[in-house]
């Protein structure tokens, strides 16, 4: 009972602790390293489970984060946070991505049908040997693509080089999301990440407890990239 309320406190205090962070949007810098997206156009109507379009439609991404403060964050990624509702996003599963249009206006993200195959999987295993295979580490690497986006903490002046996929314009077997691209037009990738304090559910006693004897600070909000890059539109 005691130590289930020490429990209660840790939260508490770190929810407090968080609320402090919020005046510190500006203070993290996130850059996409890429200098182009690609994507296919949506006249030519791709077959998401074709592998050939999954090849073509294909960009592997490189973000920069950096913390430009002089607090050490602690960053709980969320996808389920109430920040982002009203927010139409494609998923990258461990970023979010914004199209936008020539004239700044933001894509609608839609849902093809039937969802994807794999979308009901139970075995956590073979997803991620999917998603290693799509982010082209051999299916048996050590590098676990999970390892690599789990939550994670930025000292002052730390910079962290995470990366990711995404298939244009209608996602792939791991992803239903769709969107609109036509030739003729220009169009604009950015992402952003979001980070929740306000639900700490994912976190172990444990990690709690180390983000509170540490004196992290929880990063609270939505953070943009600094820049936006175009999507090439191949054949």
């Amino acid at each position: 009972m005691e130590f289930t309320t020490n429990i209660k406190v840790l939260v508490f205090s770190l929810v407090f602790l968080a609320g402090c962070s919020k005046k510190h949007e500006q203070s993290i810098e996130i850059e996409i390293l890429n200098k182009e997206f690609l994507s296919l156009s949506s006249i030519a109507k791709p077959d998401p489970y074709d592998s050939i379009y999954q090849e073509k439609g294909k960009t592997i991404y490189s973000l920069s984060i950096k913390n430009v403060s002089d607090e050490v964050y602690y960053f709980n990624i969320s996808h389920f946070s109430e920040m982002l509702n009203g927010i139409s996003y494609y998923n990258t599963y461990n970023c979010n991505l914004l199209i936008t249009n020539d004239n700044s206006d933001t894509l609608r993200i839609g849902t093809r049908f039937p969802q994807a195959k794999n979308s009901a999987m139970d075995s956590i295993c073979i997803i991620e040997s999917m998603i290693n295979k799509k982010l082209d580490y051999k299916n048996n690497s050590v590098l676990s693509y999970f390892k690599k986006t789990n939550n994670f903490i930025l000292h002052p002046g730390e910079i962290k080089i995470i990366e990711g996929f995404v298939t244009l314009p209608v996602g792939d077997d791991l992803n239903s999301s769709s969107i609109k691209i036509e030739e003729g037009n220009k169009y604009f990738a950015s992402i952003f990440i979001c980070s929740d304090s306000t639900d700490l559910d994912n976190l172990s006693k444990s990690e709690i407890k180390t983000i509170r004897d540490n004196g992290y600070k929880i990063f609270h909000g939505l953070i943009y990239s600094k820049n936006k890059v175009p999507i090439k539109i191949i054949h």
